[in-house]
This record gives structure tokens, C-alpha cells and sequence, in this order.
């Protein structure tokens, strides 16, 4: 019986040691830059590295089918995007949907023929985006249903619409604040 407690405690002076290894090895490790994407201070970028453009505020319009909406162009000038979201105001961590309309510019006039769309909803001041992948279906060419989104804190997001075609992707982001 002796022998079994004396096994124990020696176990648990190894245990220590290693403990107390790891922690001075992390104590005295030396310390890191920044990484430059956690950097509070850095300007925001968009996906090539370029500095990225403020969103721009969403205008009024009406969409394909007379229901009010708001449209906006992607940054690059090739798409207008008109949306609304259902219910009319996005609440507070509950699930909402977006319909998707995407026109080519200039002209905003015949619908956007085999394109890819994606949103998303993030928080550039607190670095993090929703806590959902929405599901996105195609309603008929140049119309979308995304479901499944939600914004589960108050504050300023950015909603943005990605418009992938012949392998070239355009945004076109709007500001949203939760108050």
C-alpha cells in the first residue's frame, strides 16, 4: 500500500514540474507583434489589400414587384442591388430575411443573368460578423431569398451583398445601426 502512495505523490511532483515548465516557458517567451488583422488602429481593407470604401446609405426605391425597398450600388459601379428586409425593420437577435434584386448599371434595367450572391452582416468595431450562415435560394433570375439572418447585438453593422459573375466579385455594403 505504501508503494501505490509513494507512486501517487511521485506522479504529482511530475505533473508540477511540467506545470510549472509551461508556464515559465510562456512567461519568459518573448512578446509578438500585433497581428496586423486584430490591429484596432488599422484602416479597413477590402479583400485585394486596397483601402475599402465607407458602405454607402441605401436610397428608397420599389421593387420588381411595386413592394417598397432600398437600393444601392455595388462599389464598383457594376450592379444596383435593391433589398428589403422582412419584417420592415430588423429587430434585435431574432431571425430575419432579406428578398434580393441585383440590376446591371448603367441603366439599372435588365436583371443580372448567372450570378452568385452572398450577404452577410458584420460589426467592423467589435471585428466579428453574424453568428449564422444564411441560406440564400434563387426566387428567378435576378431575385433572391436570403433566411437565417440575425444581428444578436446592438450597435452599428454593415450589411453587405457580394455579386460573384465570370469569376469577378462586386460589393455593395450599407451601414444599419441597432439602437
Amino acid at each position: 500500500m505504501s508503494q501505490v502512495i509513494a507512486d501517487r505523490a511521485r506522479r504529482r511532483r511530475g505533473h508540477a514540474a511540467l506545470l510549472l515548465l509551461a508556464v515559465s516557458l510562456v512567461a519568459c517567451a518573448p512578446k509578438q507583434a500585433p497581428c496586423p488583422l486584430c490591429d484596432p488602429d488599422r484602416a479597413p481593407t477590402s479583400v485585394d489589400g486596397a483601402a475599402a470604401a465607407p458602405p454607402a446609405a441605401a436610397a428608397p426605391c420599389t421593387m420588381s414587384d411595386g413592394a417598397p425597398g432600398v437600393a444601392l450600388d455595388s462599389r464598383d459601379g457594376a450592379y444596383r442591388i435593391r433589398f428589403r428586409t422582412e419584417p420592415d425593420s430588423i429587430p434585435l437577435n431574432e431571425i430575419f430575411s432579406i428578398v434580393v434584386e441585383i440590376r446591371e448599371l448603367p441603366g439599372d434595367e435588365g436583371s443580372v443573368q448567372d450570378a452568385m450572391l452572398s450577404v452577410d452582416g458584420r460589426m467592423p468595431d467589435h471585428r466579428h460578423g453574424m453568428l449564422r450562415q444564411p441560406l440564400i435560394t434563387p426566387i428567378e433570375q435576378g431575385r433572391w431569398r436570403v433566411e437565417g439572418m440575425l444581428f444578436h447585438m446592438l450597435g452599428y453593422w454593415e450589411l453587405s451583398f457580394d455579386v460573384t459573375r465570370g469569376g469577378v466579385t462586386s460589393r455593395a455594403a450599407t451601414p444599419v445601426e441597432l439602437e
